[in-house]
């Protein structure tokens, strides 16, 4: 497996009440825990109420980088906000799928597509 590393950054430009994060790399147990901090900063006083994942160039997430997923969506549903994901690969959708992330996070083909549909 390649070395662990992982680039979280804030898109630019959605429309209001959307938050996109996109992610670049591998989400698993090297860097989870900098991604819930990366997080934090990067949604420090912002106002949504959906937060976008968007995870097109997330090569690889494992069970720690689920439970990040998950941990996230637990943390903002307590403010009535919801965690989207969008545009998996098909190895990261066949992880996701598998232990059910699917059935309590909405999934779509891209960050227009999640945004038009919760409009």
């Amino acid at each position: 497996m390649p070395e662990s590393n992982l680039v979280i950054s804030a898109k630019q430009g959605a429309p209001k009440r959307f938050q996109i994060i996109q992610f670049k790399g591998i989400l698993d147990e090297n860097t989870a825990s900098a991604a819930r901090s990366t997080l934090d900063q990067l949604v420090q006083g912002a106002v949504f109420s959906y937060l976008i994942f968007d995870l097109t160039e997330l090569s690889y997430i494992n069970s720690k980088g689920i439970g990040f997923l998950v941990s996230v969506h637990a943390h903002i549903s307590k403010n009535n906000q919801k965690l989207v994901l969008v545009n998996p690969n098909e190895s990261v959708n066949d992880v996701l799928t598998l232990v059910g992330v699917n059935t309590i996070m909405n999934c779509f083909a891209s960050p227009e597509e999640a945004i038009q549909s919760l409009s």
